[in-house]
């Protein structure tokens, strides 16, 4: 996969942002300037829709296009307001991101496969209905049937994302509606590049999380209880973090460090004995060389600490090493008890 992230400049108008590089199949964007202005979501198979992350407005006068360089905006992003963004598309060797949706039939316990297929790490997905648009997300770190939201408040849910296939997901009838069109967004670990992370927190200021193996330039943390997410973007001021329908804070997500990062003790990142889940990303292409998450992965490492607005691209460690024997084609669900039914799906990779 192919990650970049990056800030504008809102223009008021119809613009074309570029300098991302490549065309992206998802992009995330959040006004740094401006506190009341919510956050937008936009994957490839929307077509002209953009998701408002906090309301859950779906609608077509945000993010209007991907380019071969980045994204067409609308007057919806305010004139001189700087925004910074998270892009993701494929790219490179490994088979770790696919972007697809498929039609809802109602039914609990759906697999749905992704193209390509693979166990992911990382799960997206958002109705394409006016006022409940809003992108639920699953890692693997939650525990049995447990799905949250990017925003508004709310703790992780069953009957969602309901567990991690070898060959995709599960959903249950609250996101498999009959009669809407559902769009994923799936992700698998690279550990030089993406991966997910969990820990409990202690209260404690200035306290390192150092369990990610890299510098990330982009990371989102979620307390698996009523609280908003923490969310951080490289070009934001050192000790500043955003949620996706509110302003900047402080003691937050205070700093990327060269494994981790480092929070404060504000509740959405830090309170005493709470449990937080969270997923991060690194600028770069993911390669072989950075290791394999999941199921028999290695641990292949990613070098170098690049430092500025996104990092340098530090070369990828040795090959991780070789899992257990295939299991031909069976099937592994992770954090549920498997159940299967077939399904129709239309991917975009």
């Amino acid at each position: 996969m192919r990650i970049k992230v990056g800030s504008f400049l809102g223009t008021g108008g119809n613009t074309d942002i570029s300098g991302v590089g490549f065309q992206p199949i998802f992009v995330v964007c959040k006004n740094r300037t401006t506190s009341g202005q919510d956050g937008r979501l936009k994957m490839a198979s929307m077509g002209l829709f953009t998701v408002n992350i906090a309301t859950g407005d779906y609608f077509n006068t945000s993010i209007t296009a991907f380019t071969s360089d980045g994204f067409s905006i609308t007057s919806d992003f305010t004139n001189g307001d700087t925004y910074d963004y998270l892009a993701l598309a494929a790219g490179g060797s490994l088979e770790d991101i696919a972007q697809g949706s498929f039609a809802g039939d109602g039914n609990d316990s759906r697999d749905i496969t992704t193209d390509p297929d693979f166990q992911p790490d990382l799960v997206i997905i958002v109705i394409a209905l006016n006022g409940t648009a809003h992108p639920y997300w699953r890692t693997d770190t939650f525990t049995a049937d447990r799905t949250t939201r990017f925003e508004p408040v709310e703790a992780p849910t069953a009957n969602l994302i309901q567990g991690f296939n070898s060959d995709g997901f599960e959903v249950g009838s609250d996101l498999n509606p009959n009669g809407f069109t559902q769009h994923y967004l799936a992700l698998k670990k690279n550990n030089a590049r993406f991966t997910t992370f969990e820990y409990t927190g202690n209260g404690v200021d200035d306290r390192n999380i150092t369990s990610l193996g890299f510098q990330p330039t982009f990371t989102m943390i979620c307390r698996e209880a009523f609280e908003g997410a923490a969310v951080k973007f490289s070009g934001m001021d050192a000790a500043d973090t955003t949620g996706w329908n509110g302003g900047i804070f402080a003691d937050g997500i205070q700093s990327f460090l060269s494994n981790g990062i480092q929070v404060g003790t504000s509740t959405p990142v830090n309170a005493d004995t709470a449990v937080y889940n969270g997923w991060a990303l690194r600028d770069g292409t993911t390669t072989p060389g950075g290791g394999g998450g999941g199921q028999g992965g290695g641990q292949g490492g990613g070098g170098g600490n690049g430092g500025g607005n996104g990092g340098g691209n530090g070369g990828g460690g040795p090959p991780g090493g070789g899992g257990p024997p295939g299991q031909g084609n069976r099937k592994t669900i992770v954090g549920q008890r498997r159940r299967r039914r077939p399904a129709l799906i239309s991917g975009i990779f």
